[in-house]
């Protein structure tokens, strides 16, 4: 292994990946680091804390520039970007809210300044864009031991018919109009996460794996009762299922609390042979291919989606994972001083299925 330093960005080189730790000695144990994104061609990161959100440069010229809080909130626990239809979407305290994209680059516009949220819903506990039945949609989840709601939300059309974008007023964001409610769920279970599929959601709840069809509103286990190979699965009342991620050939990869495993799209059991089980208790992944990251609060795992073999570990303490594309991952670590600490993992051999 490389180690490198560079001001206060430390590169370790492996042989399938870099970490490189972008920021430290910023944020405190009172002001934790809960969600990020990279925006404006990766040089700058947003980064989302219990004290606000902060517009941070990745290689700043002078490195005792501070990160530049952009929107005074407090409790801030995702953010994210509707790039198409310009909306920045913030859970702060349990309410989800939208801004015009504009806010993260300000600067002195005082219109954008000034520009208060527009608030979508109360008593959220988590959200979810993405693209299903050929529209962008955004999730809103509130969960309990016992029910779930799920409302989903479609955006405003921001663009006039010669594709010039319409003014703040005029798109709706005074009268709070940015997005539309287009379907309610109630489910009788409770919900840890939401995953976005061609046509239909796929939610992780205490009865498993579930599909929601968006036009019917029918709800069906992913997992096919018929395969009795599952059964290890049905049996086990200790799983939870975290995460869905679409593979090739119609395959889906089920990340649960114990394990990973593979399923087709008639739900079932794709390769018997097959199987991953986490060292740790991770809570969050993600995939770039063919290498798959389970995050624990102390541990982050690194196995190769192919072979099935674990390549690496990092230990840590209060690991988060922050966001995830292809080929890069970033996550937040408390170091020893107690303070909150921004590293992104990038992967050079990342790509697609094969």
């Amino acid at each position: 292994m490389i180690e490198k330093e560079y001001g206060k960005h430390t590169e370790h080189n492996h042989n399938f990946y870099c970490k490189t730790v972008l920021r430290k000695n910023y944020f405190t144990e009172t002001n934790c680091v809960n969600c990020l994104l990279p925006i404006n061609g990766d040089r700058d990161l947003v980064i989302g804390t219990d004290n606000g959100i902060y517009l941070v440069n990745q290689w700043p010229i002078d490195e005792n520039i501070g990160p530049q809080l952009i929107i005074d909130t407090v409790g801030v626990t995702q953010i994210d970007i509707l790039e198409e239809h310009r909306l920045f979407m913030i859970l702060s305290n349990g309410t989800l809210s939208s801004y015009p994209i504009e806010v993260l680059n300000a600067s002195g516009d005082q219109d954008l300044v000034s520009c208060e949220p527009q608030k979508v819903q109360d008593y959220v506990d988590f959200f979810k864009i993405g693209i299903s039945v050929g529209r962008h949609l955004v999730c809103s989840v509130n969960t309990s031991e016992s029910s779930t709601e799920i409302r989903v939300f479609q955006p405003t059309d921001i663009f006039n018919r010669n594709g010039m974008r319409l003014a703040l007023d005029s798109m709706g964001w005074r009268d709070g109009n940015t997005l539309n409610l287009f379907k309610v769920f109630h489910i009788p279970v409770e919900c840890w996460s939401v995953h976005f599929l061609r046509s239909t959601l796929g939610i992780g709840c205490t009865k498993g794996f579930k599909i929601i069809n968006l036009h019917t509103a029918d709800i069906y286990p992913l997992l096919d009762p018929a395969d009795k190979s599952l059964d290890f699965v049905s049996q086990n009342e200790n799983l939870k299922p975290f995460h869905i991620e679409k593979m090739d050939n119609g395959r889906f990869l089920l990340c649960y609390n114990g394990f990973s495993m593979f399923v087709n799209r008639n739900g079932w059991l794709a390769h018997p042979d097959w199987k991953i089980s986490w060292k740790g208790t991770p809570k969050s992944f993600s995939v770039s291919y063919p290498y798959i990251l389970a995050f624990g609060l102390d541990l982050v795992e690194f196995w190769h989606i192919k072979t099935g073999k674990l390549l690496d570990t990092i230990v840590g303490h209060n690991i988060r994972m922050l966001h995830s594309r292809p080929g890069q991952t970033f996550y937040a670590f408390e170091d020893d001083g107690g303070e909150d600490a921004v590293a992104s993992l990038t992967f050079s051999a990342a790509s697609g299925p094969s």
